[in-house]
């Protein structure tokens, strides 16, 4: 119990800066001047920040009262590099709730789903950014840059918006299983308007991809939610909505149905996605695929389960590739276990023999990839755990790139 006394006291500390600036009626700074904080109180603080901010900007919402309520959605919050959900991500969203429910009257909480959203005036768009500790210095030097952002869904402006810093200590990054099994980085156009969202400035328009394509995002969350709970059939049946949905031609789409159809044991179908995520992936140019090697090798992954369907995947982005006059630049990644010089000469290896298999089973594609090896020096998500948790830091990267002249 006193360990949790001093969460609350630290958090208390953090918000009495802007305490008296909104007292004055003057809207409190963006960003909670603590820098100390463990992740809990950082999130109390910051969503206390963006309230009084959002309450002394508009006068609609110093109006409290059960008639005077304004509906408020909070779209998922993610981690920044990854563009995942993870355990850290959906305990901040029940801290936000929670803040926001206990606190703030004068707005109703609605679940972000489609039917809820028509009834919504306010959006709630969160992030969280790992700042990794300088070279040389400890691990604990690591910590999280929160953002949250308030948006009137009426006119696509940023009412208010909240930072704060947090410790590392205690926050877990695991990923949702739908991120956890996804074969891609899913950190698309769609992905980004979100997070450039959750760190705009008040008075500034939202992402207007993102506000325009919410509806979509609502229906994919709702098909996202039901594969976390291995609901399989209805999260395919979601999937396949959003996809007919004016948004829905984006890699989370094409992601989802691949998944649930290969839970469904629907081959064909799940094939099919995942040429049409490749198609996605590659006109944004950016293609990022979880291909898991051995530790220290440069074979793939021993089990089945897991490797089983590289041959696929592989066919898919030749195939694709082929198809499309563009050249791409194989990026091979390694985690942060092993030294430097290791990791750089693996990572280059590994990102060759991604490149031998493609240019063998689709000729077209010779002379139009070039192997790149990054090591450990671009991770996305940093433990060193060599597990599930850090799949996406051994990755390898396929970046679309002009195939030189002549």
């Amino acid at each position: 119990m006193t360990h949790h006394r001093s969460w609350h006291a630290a958090s208390i500390a953090a918000i009495a800066s802007f305490a008296v600036v909104a007292g004055c009626g003057t809207a409190p700074p963006s960003q909670v001047a603590a820098a100390d904080l463990r992740f809990e109180p950082a999130v109390n603080a910051a969503t206390d920040n963006l309230l009084s901010q959002a309450r002394a900007r508009s006068p609609m919402l110093q109006i409290s009262g059960k008639l005077a309520r304004h509906g408020l959605v909070l779209d998922p919050s993610l981690e920044t590099r990854t563009g995942q959900q993870t355990a850290m991500t959906m305990r901040m969203d029940d801290l936000i709730r929670a803040r926001v429910a206990s606190g703030a009257p004068e707005f109703e909480l609605l679940p972000f789903g489609e039917a809820a959203l028509p009834k919504a005036q306010y959006l709630l768009a969160s992030s969280a950014t790992r700042i990794d500790a300088a070279p040389g210095a400890a691990a604990a030097g690591a910590h999280w840059k929160i953002n949250l952002a308030l948006v009137e869904l009426r006119g696509g402006v940023v009412l208010a918006q909240s930072s704060a810093t947090a410790s590392d200590e205690g926050v877990d990054p695991t990923p949702t299983a739908f991120y956890r099994d996804s074969p891609v980085l899913v950190r698309d156009g769609a992905i980004k308007g979100y997070l450039r969202t959750s760190e705009t400035a008040p008075g500034q328009p939202a992402d207007p991809a993102y506000v325009s394509g919410v509806g979509t995002a609502a229906k994919l969350q709702e098909a996202t939610d039901a594969y976390n709970k291995a609901q399989y059939a209805e999260a395919l049946k979601h999937y396949q909505a959003a996809q007919s949905m004016a948004a829905g031609k984006q890699v989370r789409t094409y992601d989802g149905i691949y998944l649930s159809s290969t839970r469904l044991d629907r081959q064909a179908e799940a094939e099919a996605a995942f040429g049409k995520l490749v198609a996605a992936g590659i006109a944004d140019k950016s293609l990022s695929v979880k291909l898991l090697f051995n530790p220290g090798a440069t074979t793939f992954w021993s089990d089945p389960q897991i490797s089983g369907p590289y041959p696929m995947w592989l066919r898919q982005v030749g195939s694709v590739a082929a198809s499309s006059s563009i050249c791409m630049d194989l990026v091979g990644h390694t985690s942060l276990t092993g030294s430097a010089a290791f990791n750089d000469k693996l990572s280059l290896q590994r990102a060759g023999v991604v490149r031998e298999r493609l240019e063998a089973a689709t000729p077209a594609l010779r002379g139009r990839l070039a192997a790149h090896g990054k090591g450990s020096s671009e991770p996305l998500v940093g433990t060193g755990s060599d597990d599930a948790r850090d799949a996406l830091d051994r990755r390898v990267e396929f970046r679309i790139v002009d195939c030189p002249a002549g």
